[in-house]
């Protein structure tokens, strides 16, 4: 596994086996975790907009975290 960005309490952008994961923690009063495999429009917008976008795709599964539940691996 190699980290690419570990901002704790936030979220880990990690490559295995050049698959790429995103591990977000969610919630307010109980922090729970989502971690999805990044689809292939997703890496190509990584692959686009560098690590601003994976930032902007970690906002966006912490603010609506049920939308990535079915994508869920964690």
């Amino acid at each position: 596994m190699r980290e690419i960005i570990n901002k704790n309490w936030d979220y880990h952008f990690y490559e295995k086996n050049n698959l790429f994961f995103l591990s977000v923690s969610c919630g307010s009063v109980a922090i729970f975790e989502i971690i999805i495999e990044l689809n292939e429009d997703e890496i190509n917008h990584y692959n686009l907009f560098g690590l601003d976008y994976i930032d902007n795709l970690a906002k966006l599964i912490q603010y609506s975290p049920s939308t990535f539940t079915n994508r869920n691996i964690g």
